[in-house]
């Protein structure tokens, strides 16, 4: 049989159990099992933490980037490679279901961290424009869990000892008004209407945006 990735170190019993099913008819139906004993070793394996998380500003403008450097460790006792580390931005020190959290991006150490060493890391992440407020900087270890560590995977995390902050940057603010439409229409016709679009906020609208025309039985949406 495959034994679990998840036992523990130790010494156990391999139990045999024939008719385990009790679907055989017999004159004794205790003497069916056989115990045997087994120990279980751990294999060698990697154990990664993170350490030392700081970003190079403790102001932005959410939507800004920001530089996040952290330091990867290996504890364990075998090599581990290809280690994608997640980075969030985080209500709390670590994530749990009750904090609020944004998933940042990924930051991949494509080389071999072997058993005791460590590598400083650093890469760049956007910011989420919608994010306004307080907020620690988050690094998950091996994010998606694809090195095994058997019962060292709760020390994956750590985040900054303070918190960045994070203000609303000049936004625009897109006002339709002066639209120009007939009266009266058939059904099936093509009709002509035009608007403007104004920008009554405090940032410039870059880029491109789409504006819709709706028929409605109403003067809303909805």
């Amino acid at each position: 049989p495959q034994l679990s990735t998840s036992l523990a170190e130790g010494d156990y019993y391999l139990v045999l159990k024939t008719d385990a099913n009790s679907g055989q008819p017999e004159l004794n139906e205790n003497n069916n099992a056989i115990a045997v004993p087994i120990h279980l070793a751990l294999p060698q394996l990697a154990d990664l933490t993170i350490g030392n998380v700081t970003v190079d500003q403790t102001n932005i403008h959410s939507g800004d980037p920001i530089t996040v450097s952290y330091i990867l460790s290996n504890q364990g006792t075998a090599s581990a490679s290809n280690i994608y580390n997640y980075v969030y931005l985080c209500s709390t020190p670590t994530i749990t279901s009750a904090s609020t959290s944004y998933y940042l991006g990924q930051d991949r150490y494509a080389g071999a961290l072997a058993a005791g060493e460590s590598v400083t890391r650093t890469a760049q992440f956007a910011t989420r424009v919608d994010s306004p407020g307080d907020w620690y900087v988050v690094v998950v270890a091996d994010g998606s869990n694809r090195i095994y560590e058997h019962l060292n995977e709760t020390n994956n995390t750590a985040a900054t000892a303070g918190t960045l902050h994070a203000s609303l940057p000049p936004l625009p603010d897109l006002v339709v008004f002066d639209i120009s439409a007939p009266v009266e229409a058939l059904s099936g016709q093509q009709i002509q209407d035009s608007w403007t679009i104004a920008n009554h906020g405090h940032g410039a609208a870059n880029g491109g945006w789409t504006d819709r025309v709706w028929l409605s039985s109403g003067d809303g949406l909805g």
